[in-house]
């Protein structure tokens, strides 16, 4: 018996028209942190106060709530990006006078918020 596909929510945001694989790659990170923060966090990512009553309680150490806030202001900072930001970027390289040097650095922009992703990929799950 084939299992079903548990991500059929990725599937189909990356079916349709063909892509390049960078594109396809940039799509399928992005989506998983929209799914991530969207449906897994219910759109709220944790702040420290978050931490505080099962660091008090003692479910949590310190040195987890410190890592688990490093992952969550990295995490906000690429999904802010990517929600509202990345697309006045996309389009200002189209109007730029120097589309070369604009694309450059609207492609650097999305790789230091990708790499984000990558770097805390371990910690999105719930």
């Amino acid at each position: 018996m084939a299992k079903k596909n548990r991500q059929k929510w990725l599937t189909d945001q990356i079916s349709g028209d063909w892509k390049d694989k960078d594109t396809i790659i940039d799509d399928v990170l992005v989506q998983c942190l929209f799914h991530y923060v969207d449906h897994e966090l219910e759109g709220v990512i944790p702040d420290r106060a978050s931490y505080d009553e099962d660091l008090k309680d003692g479910h949590v150490s310190e040195g987890y709530v410190e890592d688990s806030i490093v992952f969550d202001d990295a995490i906000r900072k690429a999904y802010n990006y990517f929600k509202n930001e990345h697309k006045a970027l996309e389009q200002a390289v189209e109007e730029a006078a120097d589309v070369l040097a604009a694309e450059t650095e609207f492609h650097d922009r999305n790789t230091e918020m990708l790499n984000i992703i990558v770097k805390y990929r371990r910690y999105m799950w719930t």
